[in-house]
């Protein structure tokens, strides 16, 4: 007996009008601002939590007796961590500048799929990563979304590097105490990240190199 395969779950038009609206300028939802407060509530809890868990382990625990941290780091030691430090905050001040300094802020609240359920905006994202089949019709419309993805995360592709740059020096200038390996634990945390994100842009940028010629295609004409 034969079965046949259902058809994937589909974005309704509704969505795609509420994604036009929002790259066309439109208001972030209430509930998406909301949603969003929370998030970086969240996430600052768990920074300051993660910060009071590395500081009573290393204050309370001294069955793990670690040494205290070499000041006397050898040359090459020395030379990468001024590396760095410097080329971390070059990173920073890049992205800085790259994201439009304070006003830059205000971008958070530009993005296009704020306010969708969550099913829909996985539907939507996928689809701009190219891990979903797209509606030819809606192939425009995703461009738009992919070319402010790539431009909004250029900022946070320099932030991220920078951070990791400061937190791998600041591990390399305390080991092997503790500090030092929670700088380090941070420091491949937010390497994970910016990994992540590097792929995120190779998926988008090649999305649009596909999706560029179909979106402003001509119409073949009749013979």
């Amino acid at each position: 007996m034969s079965t046949t395969t259902p058809d994937p779950p589909t974005v309704p038009d509704e969505v795609w009008q509420q994604v036009a609206d929002r790259l066309a300028g439109a208001p972030t939802p209430p509930s998406a601002r909301r949603s969003m407060i929370r998030r970086i509530v969240i996430m600052v809890v768990v920074v300051v939590l993660a910060g009071l868990a590395g500081y009573v382990a290393a204050t309370y625990l001294p069955r793990f007796d670690l040494p205290e941290p070499d000041r006397d780091l050898p040359p090459w030691a020395v030379v990468i961590v001024a590396v760095g430090f410097v080329t971390g905050m070059a990173c920073l001040v890049t992205a800085f500048v790259r994201g439009g300094g304070v006003g830059g802020l205000s971008g958070i609240n530009s993005e296009p799929t704020a306010g969708l359920r969550r099913a829909d905006r996985r539907r939507v994202e996928r689809m701009a990563r190219g891990r979903a089949p797209a509606p030819a019709e809606r192939v425009r419309l995703l461009a738009a979304i992919v070319d402010r993805r790539l431009r909004q995360s250029t900022a946070g592709l320099w932030f991220t590097l920078g951070f990791t740059l400061f937190e791998a020096a600041q591990s390399l200038l305390n080991w092997p105490s503790w500090p030092g390996i929670l700088h380090g634990v941070v420091s491949a945390a937010i390497l994970v990240m910016l990994l992540v994100l590097v792929r995120y842009r190779q998926q988008w940028r090649a999305f649009l190199q596909e999706s560029r010629p179909r979106a402003g295609a001509e119409p073949t004409p009749s013979a």
